[in-house]
């Protein structure tokens, strides 16, 4: 689970080479982002940081600020499952690599309130065909 805190949301990284783990393996592989130069993984937090004016880095944020508001009108939920967005297939695509022709990414992102505030997301994701290829 990678969580997502209000409060460390505007924090800046530790500088860390620019590594995410390899699916399996846990053998560190370099990550870079199409739009920015910024994305590395953090070790102690274990998750990825793009530059401030990065498209993608925006489209997650509206992500996470979208599941802000689904906890807020749902006060009483601990957990949301919610199909894999756009910001998020791209991100699942920057580490683990592009998706072969006719496949795309595809899958369930399961969110927790841990805490006000404090989320964790998890993702359930596979290669799927596009358009019923096979």
């Amino acid at each position: 689970m990678t969580p997502n805190s209000e409060e460390g949301a505007g924090r800046q990284p530790t500088p860390t080479p620019n590594a995410i783990p390899s699916p399996g393996n846990g053998t560190i592989l370099p990550a870079s982002c199409p739009d920015c130069s910024g994305l590395h993984r953090d070790a102690a937090r274990a998750d990825l940081h793009h530059d401030p004016t990065c498209p993608a880095a925006a489209s997650l944020a509206e992500v996470m600020a979208d599941d802000r508001a689904w906890f807020a009108d749902h006060p009483g939920a601990r957990e949301r499952r919610r199909p894999l967005t756009a910001a998020e297939r791209a991100e699942h695509e920057i580490a683990y690599g592009p998706s072969p022709d006719g496949m795309a990414w595809a899958g369930e992102v399961r969110v927790v309130q841990m805490a006000p505030g404090l989320r964790a997301r998890s993702f359930a994701v596979s290669l799927q065909p596009v358009g019923g290829a096979a």
